[in-house]
């Protein structure tokens, strides 16, 4: 099985390489959307779906 991925200023990163500073908009303002998504075979499923959901959401919060 492959390590979890995290997207983190627009690019796939290892998950345990993913960190964000203190002073962040999530930590400090609670400015954080959070979404999963899920595989199968190591595709990603209805991914387009799954993108636009969570762009409105982003917009919903104000999240850029």
């Amino acid at each position: 099985m492959n390590a979890p991925l995290a997207w983190l200023n627009g690019r796939f990163v290892p998950f345990h390489e993913a960190a964000l500073p203190l002073h962040d908009a999530g930590f400090v303002s609670g400015a954080t959307v959070v979404d999963n998504a899920r595989t199968y075979g190591g595709v990603l499923f209805r991914w387009a779906d799954h993108l636009a959901r969570f762009r409105h959401d982003c917009e919903a919060c104000f999240v850029p």
